[in-house]
């Protein structure tokens, strides 16, 4: 970075104090609170920083990436159906070839998970529900993780999940009023 007498150019300085401040606000999403102190940036072709006990702190409310307002919750869980069978659809078409199977099943897992995020469906009781994707989401983390170091034992944890899918998908075509079904498949190392 150009530095003029010991300070950097104005251009730089509020490039890098944007560059801070995004770094704060990813790592903050997770804790849906973001503090920070903004740094002054002068007008003027050179900047200064006000030390820790004069800078402002400033807080925001960062809502989480769970959160769907915009949807009523049986149209949300319906998308988020829609979105783990397509899913799965792909995984099945990635494990032919072997090629990004790993992150195919990350966002299997991160859909699990936001089926977490709602209620249970009528007709099936709510512990067993949140159990049973809890565990599902678990199973396709850790098939995804393992995917690189031991396809077959992936593979095999993955078909456990689509074979447990299918009562939670029963449940939720009933309460959704949908017919979602799991393609066909058979694993590429038989079975």
């Amino acid at each position: 970075m150009p530095v003029e007498q010991g300070r950097l150019c104005g251009s730089h300085a509020r490039s890098l104090v944007l560059m801070n401040i995004a770094t704060v606000a990813t790592a903050a999403l997770s804790t849906g609170v973001l503090s920070i102190a903004l740094a002054v940036v002068l007008p003027s072709a050179q900047a200064q920083t006000l030390p820790p006990t004069q800078a402002t702190p400033t807080t925001f409310r960062v809502s989480g990436p769970a959160q769907a307002p915009q949807y009523s919750e049986r149209r949300w869980v319906k998308k988020v159906v829609r979105w783990l069978v397509t899913d799965i659809r792909t995984v099945d078409r990635y494990m032919l070839d072997g090629i990004a199977v790993e992150s195919a099943l990350g966002n299997l897992a991160d859909n699990y998970d936001r089926l977490l995020d709602s209620k249970a469906p009528p007709g099936m009781k709510r512990s067993k529900y949140y159990a049973r994707v809890a565990t599902l989401a678990d199973f396709t983390y850790d098939a995804a993780d393992a995917y690189y170091d031991d396809p077959v034992w992936a593979t095999a944890r993955y078909s456990v999940v689509r074979k447990e899918t299918k009562p939670v998908l029963k449940a939720l075509n009933s309460w959704l009023r949908t017919s979602y079904r799991l393609p066909r498949w058979r694993s590429p190392y038989g079975g």
